[in-house]
């Protein structure tokens, strides 16, 4: 009867070997989960700011369809926990007087830092205000 002869292909891998492919697939592991842990993330911000950009939407509409805003500087949005804040500035723009921005921030509940900013040019004078380029020296 043939004895067959266990050569060292014919074995199990070695000590050294199987450590190297624990170690290998550790590594892909850790990193699948890094990715989906980072894809999450990003899909909960990205859920975040669309929210913010459809109650920013909103408040704007009721502010123009109703034409009063009242220069508040704080409020709060049709949801929940989300709240405004305005902060306005005047700027200079070529022969135009009383224009200002409006930086309307929107923040998220429970947090102290805006999701989005928007802002908004705004015209305070009359019409009278605003001077043609070639009469500037008149007024």
């Amino acid at each position: 009867m043939p004895t067959a002869i266990l050569t060292r292909s014919h074995r199990g891998g070695t000590l050294i070997e199987v450590l190297a492919a624990t170690t290998l697939l550790a590594g892909v592991l850790t990193a699948s989960l890094v990715s989906v842990a980072k894809y999450r993330a990003a899909a909960a911000d990205a859920k975040l700011r669309t929210r913010a950009v459809q109650l920013a939407d909103r408040q704007l509409h009721i502010w123009r369809t109703s034409q009063s805003f009242s220069g508040q500087s704080v409020g709060v949005l049709a949801e929940p926990g989300w709240r405004w804040e305005t902060q306005t500035r005047s700027i200079q723009i070529e022969n135009i007087k009383d224009v200002q921005v409006v930086s309307v921030d929107i923040l998220p509940p429970e947090k102290e830092t805006p999701i989005i900013s928007v802002e908004i040019l705004t015209y305070t004078g009359s019409r009278k205000s605003v001077i043609p380029a070639n009469e500037e020296s008149v007024q």
